[in-house]
């Protein structure tokens, strides 16, 4: 697995991270203004499960919230279910933004 190295502010202390080709491609997706739901997570990323993924490769390591709308709906069988679509406060984007710039940076070095 690819990953690239970037250099984060977090808590006004330099901290060293890597970051994966799947959460670059998150980070990216969120920037752009869309939701990542179970079917996006599955279809672009790979991953089965967003409630996971999200927590673990973008909220905990980076200290972003992500914005959870509760959908509902109604299977062709009648059945109700429900899922999440998460995406990027406003308040985040900035941030984002900066960790791949830094990402970028570090890409072109090598």
């Amino acid at each position: 697995m690819t990953e690239m190295i970037i250099f984060v502010a977090h808590n006004k202390k330099t901290k060293h991270m890597t970051v994966s080709k799947s959460t670059q491609a998150m980070l990216t997706y969120l920037l752009t203004g869309k939701a990542i739901n179970i079917k996006t997570c599955y279809t672009l990323f790979g991953f089965s499960s967003p409630a996971r993924e999200v927590a673990r490769k973008i909220e905990q390591k980076f200290n972003l919230n992500l914005v959870r709308t509760k959908k509902i709906f109604k299977s062709r069988y009648g059945i109700a279910g429900y899922y999440y679509d998460y995406t990027l406060s406003k308040t985040d984007y900035k941030k984002v933004k900066q960790i791949l710039d830094a990402e970028k940076k570090a890409n072109k070095k090598k």
